[in-house]
């Protein structure tokens, strides 16, 4: 398994600007392939990191979560992507709690 963490949209600029003109549409295709390769091989080990997490864990297992990185408690949601678990009152359902509550993050993939 790759240890190599995912690119960031800095490094993602840069690779597509390593194209010129004079690229085949086959390079480039293959380059797009090779990067959703390494994308998806970095999701699943997040998810596989993520699962092994323990919700309940005990409080000496220093177990983390959500986008605030602390402890379990009150309502937790497991993201269906990453299979982290996110607070409730630290994730934005909809448009409405967003508004009532300006302290909630928006995450850019889908919770449930």
């Amino acid at each position: 398994p790759s240890t190599e963490p995912p690119p960031s949209s800095l490094e993602a600029g840069l690779f597509l600007r390593n194209f010129s003109e004079d690229s085949t549409p086959t390079e480039i295709v293959a380059a797009f392939k090779q990067a959703e390769g390494r994308e998806l091989q970095a999701l699943k080990e997040i998810r596989s990191r993520n699962m092994r997490k323990e919700v309940r864990a005990p409080a000496s297992a220093n177990v983390t979560f959500c986008v605030c990185q602390k402890r379990q408690y009150g309502v937790m949601t497991q993201c269906e992507l990453c299979k982290d678990w996110f607070h409730a009152n630290c994730i934005a359902a909809s448009k409405e709690e967003r508004e009532e509550s300006p302290d909630r993050v928006e995450l850019p993939f889908p919770v449930p």
